[in-house]
């Protein structure tokens, strides 16, 4: 029976550098992905970006976790390693916040809410991932393979929301920790 090499279609890992050590952050397993997405979908309530109230079945799985967010989006061998090599909590949390969006919504979402979170002087406008568009009766007309990404606000639209800035600013300052309701 012939055999087929799936290798070139396999999700590939993520690869972070920090302070000129690689580590190499392989896909979540099914169970990991899903708590990545509930994650995900709260800090996107979180950030602003959704505007409705999260599933309640969200907050349940969010609050269940008992591992910190890194343990669970970049693996307990590479969150191992990290502080085995020194990295600080804030860039281990940082790390795990960018996998996980990473995993949930892929890269171009991820780079773009780093940006937006970590680098306040950079201006993101022109870089936000766009919404897939739209046919008449409402259904995306983007095809199955393109990067996932949600509805992100205008730099001009995130400044006049306060919900959205104080999430900034305690995410710059280091004052938002948990997973589930903002960024490190």
């Amino acid at each position: 029976m012939p055999s087929v090499d799936f290798a070139e279609w396999v999700e590939p890992n993520l690869l972070v550098t920090l302070g000129g050590r690689d580590y190499s952050v392989p896909p979540p397993s099914v169970a990991d992905a899903r708590i990545i997405v509930a994650f995900a979908v709260l800090a996107e309530h979180r950030l602003g970006l959704v505007r409705t109230e999260p599933d309640p079945a969200l907050l349940e799985l969010a609050n269940a976790q008992t591992d910190p967010l890194p343990v669970i989006t970049l693996g307990r061998a590479v969150y191992d390693q990290m502080v085995t090599d020194g990295v600080s909590d804030t860039t281990i949390s940082r790390v795990g916040y960018y996998g996980m969006h990473y995993w949930a919504r892929g890269k171009v979402q991820a780079d773009y809410l780093a940006a937006a979170m970590w680098a306040p002087d950079k201006d993101v406008t022109d870089t936000a991932p766009k919404a897939p568009k739209r046919s008449k009766n409402g259904r995306s007309t983007a095809s199955a393979n393109q990067t996932k990404t949600a509805s992100i606000p205008t730099t001009k639209s995130r400044q006049s929301s306060s919900r959205s800035k104080s999430t900034r600013r305690a995410a710059s300052s280091g004052g938002a920790t948990s997973p589930a309701t903002g960024a490190p």
